[in-house]
């Protein structure tokens, strides 16, 4: 029995070895998300010191966007808004430690590249988590905004994702108005 075991190693080809450079080599696609109905699958990849977001049909297997922002800016997250329509994070990453302000936009687009624009920048001294996409109103999204004004407090705001109100590309939104009271920040779980 030895002896055939010895004979038979001898005829099976053995997997060639794959080289460490090959685990080294940074990922071609970073994140993916496919669209509420399949149509369409979003990507984030590395370009020179940018991480950019591609978007292609699925079914053509055609880009149809490509959205870029520039040296050391990277989409940091991104989501499906709607079947059409999609938000991003960007921001400006040159190295994890290095100090540099992360210079925040919240943009939108939709899935062909047009009607594109900012919701919220690093120049509203706050920031802005979204935490639901309205159903009943697919033109609205439901965000928590803390603002420095305010005192770093959160409160529920209604942001437009569809419709820039001209203010250099930006979205209309409005605090809600039955928004619980403020609470502190610091607090977990509390919303207000």
């Amino acid at each position: 029995l030895f002896v055939c075991l010895i004979a038979l190693s001898g005829s099976i080809n053995f997997a060639k070895e794959i080289p460490l450079k090959v685990f080294a080599k940074p990922a071609t696609y970073k994140n993916m998300r496919i669209s509420p109905t399949g149509k369409y699958l979003a990507f984030t990849y590395e370009e020179g010191t940018e991480v950019k977001l591609g978007i292609v049909n699925r079914l053509t297997k055609k880009p149809t966007a490509s959205f870029e922002f520039g040296d050391n800016r990277h989409v940091t997250n991104f989501t499906w808004l709607t079947d059409e329509r999609i938000g991003m994070t960007v921001q400006t990453i040159i190295g994890w430690l290095d100090g540099t302000q992360a210079k925040t936009h919240w943009n939108v687009a939709n899935a062909d590249g047009s009607n594109r624009f900012t919701i919220w920048d690093h120049l509203n001294f706050g920031s802005m988590v979204m935490l639901d996409k309205l159903e009943s109103d697919p033109d609205y999204v439901l965000a928590i905004k803390r603002q420095w004004s305010d005192g770093g407090k959160a409160k529920l705001y209604r942001i437009n994702i569809s419709k820039s109100d001209g203010r250099f590309g930006k979205s209309s939104g409005k605090y809600i108005d039955d928004s619980p009271p403020a609470a502190a920040h610091t607090e977990p779980g509390i919303v207000g």
